[in-house]
């Protein structure tokens, strides 16, 4: 038989309970929670309003370090690279702002600048097949052929290398290059006679399609082709830097100074740093590896200045 009696005890006793609680709530510690709830939440605005203050007084700290090594950067390197005919190669992904700061640091130190931009289809793994099939026939206009092991990749940069240097001597090689249907480089209008290069690389690991699932492997392949194009401009006439970000290891810049390339590079781009160091590289850069900054495989800060000692 079923005892009534004890459940209603038990139902009595939630309700009692639950009644308690309410009322506690409502009166006594209602107070209490709220002061302890509004003291927590005034030092919370209070830490936050002090770390907003904190990166607003770092933010202030950057800009004026930004502009004093700016300045340095305009006296140290005033007329550093007058004479110089330096083709800018930009890699795809490089903000175009930052390509304008380099060809305007570059410019104000005497250097006339041409911007060669790197296509997609000279880069992207899915056109892997059309340069394999486009290199064989890019040799034989090359001025020094590579060597026998030469990856697709090296040919390539062999060739824009080739073609930059003379784009009058060697219009063949540009049109192959530059083909409407396929262009791998893009140039601007005027003839190019590049005896130096500065090659700008892009802060991030190469990018493929968000559908396509990359491996680690294929990621690091991507990376390799990358170096490989950019490595037979150690051969330059005059010289070469490769500009770019290392503070991961699966950026190209890194990744180039970890294969102990024979170049020169300045990393911390694109940083006021960066610019004033870039001159000043391309000014004495030789087939010697020399890792300039402050990020992933940098051997030295700065380079040795040099001082334009004649009159402004």
């Amino acid at each position: 038989m079923i005892d009534y009696r004890y459940h209603l005890t038990s139902l009595a006793a939630v309700f009692l309970a639950l009644g308690i609680g309410v009322a506690l709530g409502a009166g006594p510690l209602q107070a209490t929670v709220s002061d302890a709830l509004s003291g927590e939440v005034a030092s919370v605005r209070e830490q936050n309003a002090n770390l907003n203050e904190e990166v607003r007084s770092l933010q202030a700290d950057i800009s004026r370090s930004e502009n004093y090594l700016s300045e340095l950067g305009k006296q140290v390197n005033h007329n550093l690279l007058s004479g110089y005919s330096t083709a800018l190669l930009v890699f795809p992904g490089v903000a175009s702002a930052d390509v304008e700061k380099t060809v305007q640091s570059l410019t104000a130190t005497g250097a006339q600048v041409s911007v060669v931009n790197l296509t997609e289809k000279l880069l992207n793994t899915g056109f892997s097949q059309y340069r394999s099939s486009l290199a064989p026939q890019l040799v034989g206009y090359l001025e020094t052929a590579p060597s026998g092991d030469a990856s697709t990749e090296e040919i390539m940069g062999l060739a824009v290398m080739t073609a930059l240097a003379d784009t009058d001597q060697h219009a063949t090689l540009k049109n192959i290059l530059t083909n409407p249907d396929n262009p791998l480089i893009t140039l601007p209008g005027a003839p190019i006679k590049a005896t130096s290069f500065v090659i700008l690389t892009p802060s991030v690991k190469p990018e493929t399609p968000a559908a396509q699932a990359v491996t680690a492997e294929e990621v690091q392949a991507a990376v390799f082709d990358y170096a490989s194009l950019i490595t037979p401009f150690a051969s330059a006439p005059q010289s070469a830097v490769v500009l770019g970000d290392a503070q991961t290891s699966d950026a190209v810049l890194s990744y180039i100074r970890n294969q102990a390339a024979q170049l020169t590079t300045v990393d911390s781009f694109p940083s006021s740093q960066a610019f004033v160091s870039l001159p000043q590289a391309l000014k004495t850069a030789s087939t010697e590896q020399r890792a300039f900054g402050s990020q992933q495989g940098a051997s030295l800060t700065v380079p040795t200045l040099t001082i334009n000692t004649q009159a402004n």
